[in-house]
This record gives structure tokens, sequence and C-alpha cells, in this order.
């Protein structure tokens, strides 16, 4: 028989054996901002209740801007994480049929974006703390009276504390009936939800505040809206083949073309989701509770209102524990029944964990430089404006500026409302010595948002070289008002120059 510590050992070798080379990864992304731009890092108390942003700053204090410890700080918490799915497991299945699931979690690369990506951390932590929470309320359910009423408190005190900075938190409660229901158990613990929902309901006014900023802010993005249950129908089955079939693996899904055929069948699409949720009720509850995990955790990409994007990797870190349950049942219940296919089922399922580990470390080489990471993400997702306007930035940077325009102008076709991508194709244009595609370009960021103050500077900046010192204030002054502090040398000096003649 296995022992625990040995378990634990061996998912913690597997997951730095998939995951080892993602230490060398760099700050991609929403890295930038988030940390190396993030002054207010330096103060790790001011994040005592937004523990992602708390690991961070102790990064920051341990080594700077030094990505080693961020990513070494990622394979911890999915190492921990690793771990709590096999005791999750290990309360409707067998040690072995635990064992092989949580491997299967350890390897799978539709984690890497989770784990590989810095700004993944938010995603593990609480993936940790939903089944850490959930592990420590079965106890409770099982109706232990050593300590019952004080781990019950601290439950909700988890709840409670989450909820603060995780709004999908607010789902936990629906998992504890999940787990009742599947351990058949909900007739004696249903009064233990109670609490739960009553705490959900008393914070809903501020969820409701938080989630209108979080629909704003997705919306100023190009976020599409989601006007019907088709989108619902697309999020469910795309998130299911990227878990199945994690091939086509990219940081943006959001330019993908909607199939037709959704469009025109998308309620037929949710029978087959029907049958298998009533099916499983009745017959197999550890099938109906993966099936219940995965679509509970992507319920924020079925709302009405887009309050996440459509597609993610990383939203399907938690959920993929689905796929986990369902490989622990199909050993467990097979190698029962046909002991003589025993080791020929456990060799499929180490060739998949294993094909699938490899796969994880192969996509963790996307993350090494940000023009491998961009180039990758360009080639996957061809029509994510996003890819293309990082590309345009790291081309411009190099002075390879026939190719960032090239990038750029790819940019404001696919999103032409945006000022902030007009005034970087100017600024590649300008770079060129194109002075009247950048002014152009210029003047419609202005069009789109005439309080933006850097295509005002650079406005100014043109007008200047080209005599029209006039217009060169007027938009110099305008960047002023608009809280611009940093005038570039060559425009005071134009400015000067002109005010002395």
């Amino acid at each position: 028989m296995l022992k625990t510590r040995n378990i634990c050992l061996l998912l913690i070798s597997l997951c730095w054996i998939a995951y080892f080379n993602s230490l060398n990864g760099c700050f991609i992304a929403d890295d930038i901002t988030g940390i190396l731009g993030n002054p207010q890092l330096k103060d790790p108390l001011r994040f005592w209740m937004e523990p992602a942003s708390l690991l961070n700053s102790l990064n920051l204090l341990i080594s700077g801007h030094n990505p080693f410890t961020y990513h070494l700080t990622n394979i911890l918490l999915h190492s921990l994480n690793t771990i709590l799915v096999f005791f999750f497991l290990g309360l409707f299945f067998g040690v072995e049929s635990s064992l092989l699931g949580a491997v299967l979690f350890a390897l799978h690369p539709i984690h890497t974006e989770a784990v590989t990506w810095i700004s993944g951390k938010p995603y593990l932590i609480f993936c940790a703390f939903v089944l850490g929470n959930a592990l420590l309320y079965n106890r409770v359910a099982e109706g232990r009276k050593r300590f019952g009423p004080a781990l019950y408190l601290v439950s909700l005190a988890i709840f409670y504390y989450m909820t603060l900075q995780y709004y999908t938190y607010y789902l936990f409660p629906f998992l504890l009936i999940l787990i009742d229901l599947t351990l058949k158990r909900w007739r004696k613990s249903w009064r233990l939800w109670v609490p739960f929902f009553l705490l959900a309901a008393l914070k809903l006014a501020s969820i409701r505040v938080a989630l209108s900023g979080r629909a704003s802010l997705l919306g100023s993005l190009g976020a599409q809206t989601m006007k019907s249950h088709i989108y619902a129908v697309h999020s469910f089955y795309s998130h299911l083949w990227l878990m199945l079939w994690p091939q086509r693996l990219t940081l943006f899904h959001e330019g993908e073309i909607i199939p037709a055929s959704i469009f025109k069948y998308g309620l037929l699409y949710l029978i087959p989701l029907v049958l298998c949720l009533i099916f499983s009720f009745k017959k197999t509850k550890e099938l109906f509770l993966g099936i219940g995990v995965f679509l509970l955790f992507l319920a924020p990409t079925y709302s009405p209102t887009p309050i996440s994007s459509l597609v993610a990797e990383r939203y399907i870190y938690l959920p993929s524990l689905s796929l986990s349950i369902a490989f622990a049942y199909l050993y467990q219940c097979y190698s029962r029944q046909y002991a003589r296919l025993k080791k020929y089922l456990l060799l499929a399922l180490i060739i998949i964990g294993a094909i699938y580990g490899m796969r994880t470390i192969i996509r963790n080489e996307d993350y090494r430089t940000p023009e491998r990471f961009w180039a990758q993400t360009e080639a996957v997702s061809g029509n994510s404006w996003q890819a293309h306007s990082n590309m345009g930035f790291i081309y411009l940077t190099k002075g390879k500026f026939e190719e960032a325009i090239r990038e750029y102008e790819i940019t404001v076709r696919l999103n032409s409302k945006s000022a902030d991508l007009y005034n970087n194709l100017g600024a590649a244009y300008n770079k060129t010595g194109n002075a009247e595609q950048a002014k152009y370009n210029f003047e419609k960021s202005l069009q789109i948002n005439p309080d933006y103050s850097p295509a005002h500077l650079n406005l100014a900046i043109i007008y200047a070289r080209q005599g029209e010192y006039g217009l060169a204030r007027q938009h110099s002054d305008m960047a002023t008002r608009l809280g611009y502090k940093n005038i570039p040398q060559e425009l005071l000096e134009l400015l000067k120059t002109h005010q002395k003649e």
C-alpha cells in the first residue's frame, strides 16, 4: 500500500519535472504593468486582502525583479494544488485511482497559462482555497465532533475572506452541494449550506458594483457582448475541447470565430450535456460531480453581460479537476470489473499522462522570451488584435519599423476603436520619417479619445518640426492639462527657440 508521504513526494516531483524549464521564463503581458510597473508592491502590508499581489510583493522583497522567484512561487502553488486534488479525489475514490487523477492534474498542459505565466497566480491561489476549504468542510460534514464547530467557523471565515477579492468564490457553496449529493449525505448536511448562502446574499450589493466595473473594463478592451445562450454553448465546448486536446494553446482565444452551426443549432448542442447530467446523476454520482465542477467554475463565461473573457486557458485550471475525476472513476470502475484489463488500462492512462507532460514542457518554452511568446501567440491567434499589437511593440523597440507598421495596420483593422492602437501606428510611421501618415493616425487617435494625452504630445512634436508652432503649443498645453508631465526635451527646445524668435 502506498504511503501518503510517498504519494505527496511523487506528485511534487512530477510537478517539478513538468515545470522546471518554466523557471527561465520572463515577464509577459500583464506581468509588465502588474509587477515591473507597480511601485506599490514595495509595501506587502497593503495587500493583505489580495493574496496574489501579496505573494508578488514578497517576491519583490526577496529578489527584486528577477522572474525566477515569481515562477518558483507558481510551481510551489501548483504542487500544493496537486496534493489537494489527490486528497479531494480521495473523498470519492481509492488511493490508486486518486493518485492517477492527481498525476493528470500535475501534468496537464492546459495549466501552463496559470502556472508558467506569472500573472496566472490568482487562479492557483483560488484553486488552493477552494479545494482546501472543501476538505475542511468535509471534516465538519462527516460529523466529527472534535473541533467541529471551530472548523466550520474557519471554513466560513475563509469563504468571507476570499469573496473580498474573488467574485467567483461565491460559487463555492454550490460545490458543497455537489459534494454532499455525490456522497449521498445531503439530507443531514443541507443545514451547513445555509450560512454560506446567507453570507453571499449579504455581500450581493458589493459584488454587483465590482461586476459592473469588470464589465465596463472588458467592454473598453473590446470583449464580445454576450447576447444569448449561443456564447455559453461556445464557451462550454471550446473549454472542453481545450481540456481534452490541448494543441492550440494561446493567451488570446477571443479572436476565434464562433461556428455558424452554433448560431443555428445552439440549443441542440445542449441536449447531450443535459442527458449526461441526468444519466450521471441517476447512475454515477462521481461523473455528475465532475460535470458539475466543470460547469460551475466556468459559470462567469456564461454571463449575459461580459464579466470575463469568453474563452481562456487559465479559467480551466480548477474546472480541469473534472478530467481527473473522470480518470479516477474510469480506472476504479473498470479495473475492478475487469481485473485482467487493469494493467492495460493503467498503461493507457500513464501514456496519456506522459504525452500531456511533454506538451507542458514544450509549451513552457514559449514563455522564455517576449519575442518567442508573442510570435507563437500570433501564429495561433491570427485574429487577435492583442497578439498583433504586442508583436508590433516588440518590432518597434527593436527598430524594425516596417514590420511594426505591418503589425499595427493589422491591429487597427481588427480593433478600430482604440486610441492607443492608432497612436502606436502613428509612432511607427513617425520612426520611418513618414510625418503625414504619422499625423493622420495621431489625429485618428484623438477622434476616438480627445483626451488621449500621448497623441496630443506626438502631434505637438510633429507640428513643431514642421514649423506650425501655434498648433504645436496648443497640443502641448492640452497634454499638460491632461496630466502629462514628461514633455520631451526636443519639443521644449523647439518651442523655446520659436518664442525667442
